[in-house]
């Protein structure tokens, strides 16, 4: 058989399908290309946008806890609401963005306070670079983010009665101490399930996708594929 004749018909068959679609580097990065998710670019797979919610939520949560939670009567104190939001983020975005996270959340915590100013950005920048590190690990189970979001704030309760202790404030220790690592316990248990999630949204990353945004099919793409099919 002359291998000519089956020329014909590999062009028509190519023509038919249509170029194989190439892949962008803006659509593994972002929401960018046809995905249309808003905010530009991105920092560790987040974009610009997403992440200024994250920012205002820590704002809403610093407010809450100094103003509305401070006056009320809760068993084992103040929830300390700042630390699941940090290891929250980190969990689903990684040790980078995590600890930066717990800096700008332990910084504006440090500006309402009387304690000496650094050492709260301190801690939670340590425990949202430590608990990034599970990112992978959360995505297996159900139990590691709640598992992950309690030591974190028995971490953060620790390290501040440290840092204390070398600058000869002995406030967060003692009874104080085990009050706040209850409380860490208690109340990370509670509310992880809700604000897990919650954040997820807000950064648009998709459950499973190892921290990746959510992205949307581009139609030409879509069509393609079924066309292949």
């Amino acid at each position: 058989r002359d291998p000519s004749m089956t020329l014909p018909v590999q062009v028509r068959s190519v023509a038919a399908t249509g170029p194989t679609p190439r892949s962008s580097g803006l659509g593994r990065s972002g929401n960018g290309g046809g995905g249309g998710g808003g905010g530009g670019g991105g920092v560790g797979g987040v974009t610009i946008l997403g992440y200024l919610g994250i920012v205002v939520l820590l704002l809403l949560v610093l407010l809450l806890q100094r103003t509305v939670l401070a006056q009320l009567d809760i068993p084992f104190g103040t929830p300390d609401l700042l630390v699941v939001v940090v290891a929250s983020v980190a969990l689903q975005t990684g040790p980078g963005l995590g600890a930066f996270t717990g800096f700008l959340a332990g910084f504006g915590a440090d500006l309402l306070s009387d304690h000496a100013l650094g050492r709260l950005a301190a801690v939670l920048c340590i425990v949202g670079y430590l608990v990034g590190m599970l990112r992978q690990d959360a995505e297996r189970s159900v139990a590691v983010p709640l598992a992950a979001v309690v030591v974190g704030g028995i971490a953060a309760a620790l390290l501040f009665a440290g840092t204390g202790a070398l600058v000869d404030d002995g406030r967060a220790g003692g009874g104080l101490l085990l009050d706040r690592t209850l409380a860490a316990v208690l109340y990370g248990l509670v509310v992880t399930p809700f604000l897990f999630p919650a954040i997820g949204r807000i950064l648009g990353v998709r459950p499973g996708s190892g921290g990746r945004p959510r992205r949307r099919r581009p139609r030409s793409s879509a069509w393609r594929s079924g066309v292949r099919r």
